[in-house]
């Protein structure tokens, strides 16, 4: 039994600290998974902070170059960011609303048909403290 192999790469995304404030960052990342998915199945996104000059975010997107799609979903990138008070508990001073905030998005995309794979918290910056919560979800198209 035979099976064609194909090539695992990976094709890094870089999003600035700018780019993260103004929500640009997510429609950068699945513009390019919209554009590998043409000729491949990326079958992973993992975010990665890098950098302190200029404060930046990476998302290593990994997929198999040449794989047809054998599946009707690709994966793709939610984005939740808060300031660092936000997120803080009421009792500690803060509005306490990551919690809301974020399940309310993972609503979202299971009523829109899609499946949360991950959720990757991380911390950009200095002044103001962003926290990030990326959620990486498996849908037929990104879902906004």
């Amino acid at each position: 039994m035979s099976s064609k192999q194909y090539k695992r790469k990976v094709a890094p995304v870089f999003a600035t600290y700018g780019e993260v404030m103004r929500h640009e960052h997510e429609k950068k990342v699945n513009d390019r998974i919209d554009e590998l998915a043409k000729n491949g199945t990326v079958v992973s996104v993992f975010p990665n902070r890098v950098g302190i000059k200029p404060i930046q975010v990476v998302y290593d997107l990994i997929y198999d170059e040449g794989r047809p799609s054998d599946r009707e979903y690709h994966r793709y990138l939610k984005s939740v960011l808060f300031l660092i008070n936000e997120i803080q508990p009421k009792e500690h001073g803060g509005e306490g609303l990551a919690e809301s905030k974020v399940n309310e998005e993972i609503d979202k995309i299971y009523e829109a048909g899609g499946k949360v794979i991950a959720i990757v918290p991380h911390s950009l910056g200095f002044s103001p403290v962003l926290v990030l919560y990326d959620i990486i979800y498996e849908a037929e198209k990104r879902i906004e």
